[in-house]
């Protein structure tokens, strides 16, 4: 089954976190739109430029199976005082939908008020400061219920495996797409 995949995106975001999902998601045969929170063209924290897919208002018309959120400064401080955004976020996860954040993103679903100070989760150690009243572990990946949280822009592919084997219940997928990446095999458990 070919999953949809929104990927909101803001001036100044992470490119490991942006580019090695989208890139793991597309090799799935997963329909991905990456949406601009602001002009299409953007640069990335390591002054990389980049062009989204659409812009948010046209994007975010649209259901997609998951919203997957990059982090990076100030990208993922851009997508958290957005609040359209954060709408959509709140409404996605009540009708059910799948959402990942990875690094400093998991800020944005407090601001959201997805995470709350219950909800177990992982962030970047320099944004801990930030979610010291919350649930935050020292774990690479956490997945709570229908949200799945990875650290840092190195565990990008491993939280990408992650989120394609507790959306599909198996390893399949990871295994089919590890097949032409060859991360090592704990990478896709």
């Amino acid at each position: 089954m070919a999953y949809s995949v929104l990927v909101p995106l803001a001036e100044g975001f992470e490119e490991i976190e942006m580019i090695v999902p989208v890139d793991m998601f597309r090799r799935a045969g997963w329909n991905v739109v990456t949406a601009s929170i602001g002009q299409v063209s953007l640069t990335a924290t390591r002054q990389t430029h980049h062009l989204a897919d659409s812009e948010w208002g046209e994007a975010s018309q649209q259901e997609y199976d998951i919203v997957y959120l990059p982090g990076g400064q100030p990208g993922a401080t851009h997508l958290l005082q957005f609040p359209p955004l954060l709408d959509y976020l709140q409404n996605h996860y009540q009708k059910g939908g799948w959402l990942a954040a990875i690094c400093a993103a998991p800020l944005i679903l407090i601001e959201a008020g997805i995470i709350d100070e219950k909800t177990p989760f992982t962030l970047h150690p320099a944004h801990r400061q930030d979610a010291k009243d919350y649930a935050w572990t020292e774990e690479r990946v956490v997945v709570h219920q229908k949200l799945i949280t990875g650290m840092a822009a190195g565990i990008a592919p491993e939280l990408t495996f992650r989120i394609f084997n507790e959306i599909t219940g198996n390893q399949e997928l990871s295994e089919s797409v590890n097949a032409g990446l060859h991360f090592p095999k704990g990478f896709i458990s």
